[in-house]
């Protein structure tokens, strides 16, 4: 077989593949980027004003990036290799320096020697985001006086400076100007790097089984439940995972995924407005037979627009639960103390569900006596987590 030949048939390679990406792109688009967890890139319908402003070329552009086949594949492969020369180098320094801050990237740090964590904020730059969702949850809670309204506020790293032990006080500031019952908030306290470690894991931004499990109780608590909180039947080591965090460090982290199994209740699950067998895969993974990869989402559940979980019983009321991803891990504990739990995600309700959200509406609708806010500093911080009336 000839040079020449050979060349050929690279190129022709070559192009097959990009062809398959093109016709991929437009024809058979995969929704979720599962490897990146977010919605992936869709191209923008082809009108002369998205061509004009530049709209379409840069929905071109991370369509493709996104649906080429292999893309994900080479992504996973960059990352490896960057973080495995990223960590040779720093190996000598991350041996002296245990037990202070050494910047990974610009959003990551390694604190412990081993836990990847995100620098702290500071109360300054977050005070007039903070007054805001305030105002606006009380004006919310004011214009429906028969509906009660809780609010839950997650420490992690972000709010307290392992080196130093300064603390955020986001939760503080939240609590001084919301206008609700003062047993209506409540918070999931991080004071310290020991307390952090405790429930938290290494590689991933959201609590372990520990913390999620801790916040159930409290939740439990805060929410008035009357009815005993249900108790683990036993604690697996599931597998080894490398969380959120580390596709952003410089360095190869894995550490074990150990969950709790729970005796729920029989539920009848909706996501999306479809019936689903069940949220998340905690039962697959448990007993060995989940086809998904192992990661929190795919564990507990995903961040969809919506989810209810029905009991099938009466006479215990509904609860709605507004929240970001760290409420995937209490929902189904959660769920069992209600006739009926919906959980909102407003990040993806219009997407999901094809309209927007509308509180007033749904707690109409669906009988809602209680809602649930939930989340962490992100999360009280963000506009997209604001509703008024």
């Amino acid at each position: 077989m000839t040079k020449k030949l050979l060349n050929a048939l690279f190129v022709g390679a070559v192009l097959l593949v990009l062809l398959a990406g093109l016709a991929k792109t437009l024809f058979f688009p995969e929704e979720i980027n599962e490897y990146e967890n977010r919605y992936a890139e869709q191209i923008e319908p082809p009108t002369l004003s998205a061509f004009l402003d530049g709209s379409f070329q840069e929905s071109m552009d991370g369509a493709l990036s996104d649906q080429v086949p292999f893309s994900t594949t080479c992504k996973r492969l960059y990352n490896s290799l960057r973080s495995a020369f990223r960590s040779a180098l720093l190996s000598p320094i991350l041996e002296q320096t245990s037990y202070f801050y050494v910047t990974l990237t610009d959003k990551i740090q390694l604190f412990g020697g081993e836990y990847l964590v995100y620098p702290t904020y500071e109360l300054e730059d977050l005070k007039k985001d903070l007054s805001d969702t305030a105002d606006s949850h009380s004006r919310m809670a004011a214009s429906h006086p028969d509906t009660e309204f809780y609010f839950y506020y997650i420490e992690k790293d972000v709010d307290v400076n392992f080196e130093t032990g300064a603390q955020l006080l986001a939760y503080d500031y939240l609590r001084e100007h919301l206008t609700v019952p003062a047993d209506h908030i409540g918070s999931f306290p991080v004071p310290n790097f020991n307390t952090y470690r405790e429930f938290f894991y290494r590689t991933d931004h959201h609590w372990n089984h520990a913390g999620s499990y801790g916040g159930y109780l409290a939740l439990v608590e805060l929410l008035g439940i009357s009815e005993p909180a249900l108790e683990p039947v036993d604690t697996v080591t599931v597998g080894n995972f490398s969380g959120s965090k580390a596709a952003q460090a410089a360095g190869s982290y894995l550490e074990s995924f150990v969950a709790h199994r729970f005796d729920f209740p029989a539920m009848t699950i909706t996501v999306n407005g479809r019936r689903a067998e069940d949220y998340g895969n905690q039962a697959a993974f448990l007993d060995g037979s989940a086809a998904a990869s192992l990661t929190y989402g795919h564990f507990y559940g995903g961040d969809y627009g919506e989810v209810i979980l029905d009991t099938g019983t009466t006479g215990r009321g509904s609860l709605l639960v507004i929240g970001e991803s760290h409420d995937n891990a209490v929902l189904k504990l959660l769920a069992s103390h209600y006739d009926s739990t919906h959980a909102i995600d407003l990040r993806n309700y219009e997407h999901d569900m094809g309209a927007p959200f509308d509180l007033g509406t749904y707690l109409e609708q669906h009988g809602i006596d209680t809602v649930l806010f939930i989340g962490s500093v992100g999360f009280y911080t963000s506009e997209t987590f604001r509703l008024e009336g």
